[in-house]
């Protein structure tokens, strides 16, 4: 039941990962929005992930059956040949040697071939998109989809990545990963729908730069991560090289958490993660680190002028005041990117 739930979940992962693919590739053309355009490598990319991790459970699946079966009737007919373990193993239309196929010849080039689409993808839209200051159409509406689709992928990956911590289900880490940061890029879509809506000129554009920048490196970490996969010495490990580990970072931070544990386990010889003093820490660094980035963000309130130096306060990209000049000092404003 357990398995059966894991593919249905790939299948639906599937779903969502066509229906943002048409979407942005729809919305693209019909309101002219970079992001959209940008966004599409990534939920393509969903898309195959998640028809691979289906297609890698349900031969799991199968494959355990028909060892079942095999099994049932070689007992319940001993002498006969025709059930024999071992010609079930090496049957060439068995399920079993399907699966064992696919995870020999299929699977290791994954992380490869998605590295050069992704790099490749998001190199050609870089030079093939417009990137001229043309005033989008249909903000509100775009913004409502972003927001939509934001809220959808982000339950979506929170879902697979609970059902992923069962081993049984650890494929489904990969599809979980990619729809949280698609639901991300929906947000940058999202703010820059806004900051469009109420004046910053170029937001669209530049929300666009990030993506493409994003899934160029995603594309990069694919080839690293295959890289280290030809030097690693656990082959019996289960395959997964083609999930993002720099997503993983952003999407579930917590896997950075239960690493270093793992790590202060095995370097303390006892569990350091079950005292007192590191659960106080573990509660404490997710606040920290929360408090820290607030403080960063607030410092861009603050401007130093130099004795040579004047400024001009913008909002959104416009001057707030054409006569009015900052003189050399101290200086407030709105954080960025409101003002600048």
């Amino acid at each position: 039941m357990k398995q059966k739930l894991s593919e249905h979940t790939a299948a639906f992962s599937g779903l969502l990962g066509l229906l943002a693919f048409s979407l942005f590739s729809g919305m693209a053309r019909a309101s002219g929005q970079l992001s959209f355009a940008a966004l599409t490598p990534l939920a393509f990319v969903l898309l195959i992930i998640s028809l691979l991790v289906y297609t890698r459970l349900r031969l799991t699946r199968l494959a355990e059956e028909e060892k079942r079966d095999q099994s049932y009737l070689t007992q319940e007919s001993a002498r006969s040949t025709l059930f024999d373990r071992e010609n079930g193993a090496t049957d060439p239309f068995s399920t079993g040697r399907t699966k064992q196929q696919i995870e020999s010849y299929v699977v290791p080039w994954v992380a490869p071939l998605l590295g050069v689409l992704l790099f490749g993808w998001a190199w050609r839209l870089n030079d093939r998109l417009p990137w001229e200051l043309v005033e989008s159409s249909r903000l509100t509406l775009s913004a409502s989809l972003f927001g939509g689709l934001a809220f959808l992928f982000f339950l979506s990956s929170r879902f697979l990545l609970g059902l992923s911590r069962h081993p049984d289900s650890r494929l489904l880490r990969g599809p979980g990963i990619l729809l949280g940061l698609v639901c991300w890029g929906a947000l940058a879509g999202l703010v820059g729908s806004m900051a469009e809506h109420f004046g910053w000129a170029g937001a669209d554009n530049t929300v666009a730069r990030i993506l493409l920048a994003a899934t160029a490196l995603l594309g990069l970490e694919q080839g690293f991560n295959s890289l280290l996969t030809l030097y690693s010495h656990r082959r019996d490990r289960l395959n997964t090289t083609y999930e993002s580990k720099l997503g993983a970072l952003i999407v579930d931070p917590g896997i950075l958490t239960r690493s270093v544990t793992e790590a202060m386990d095995y370097q303390f010889g006892f569990s350091f993660s079950q005292t007192w003093f590191f659960k106080i820490m573990q509660r404490a660094i997710i606040p920290l680190i929360i408090v820290q980035a607030a403080l960063l963000y607030a410092m861009s309130c603050f401007v130093f002028l130099a004795p040579h130096e004047t400024g001009i306060l913008e909002r959104f990209g416009k001057p707030v005041s054409r006569d009015a000049h900052l003189e050399s000092g101290f200086h407030l404003k709105r954080p960025w990117p409101f003002e600048s």
